[in-house]
């Protein structure tokens, strides 16, 4: 099952209080889980989000953190042609 399938709508009214996360985990279902996940600010303030426990969270949030390091070489390569076309254009 991906991830996309595991997502939770949460229903309206007091009884989807955000800040209240009860159960397992949606994504391993082994452990309790600690907080919501989605895969960005609005799928959360829509209730488009999934219950993760510490474990699970701190998975995602490496792979994440991989994947934006992959990327320091390529941004601060097309900074620095930024920087030299401005400074070609200032003469």
């Amino acid at each position: 099952m991906s991830d996309k399938e595991k997502v939770v709508v949460l229903p309206p009214g007091p009884e989807a209080n955000p800040y209240v996360v009860k159960g397992q985990c949606d994504f391993c279902g082994v452990r309790p889980a600690v907080a919501w996940w989605g895969e960005g600010m609005m799928d959360l303030v829509h209730g488009m989000c999934a219950k993760i426990c510490d474990r699970c969270s701190t998975e995602k949030q490496l792979a994440h953190a991989r994947e934006m390091a992959a990327k320091v070489a390529e941004l601060e390569a097309a900074l620095k042609k930024i920087d030299d076309e401005e400074a070609k254009a200032r003469g």
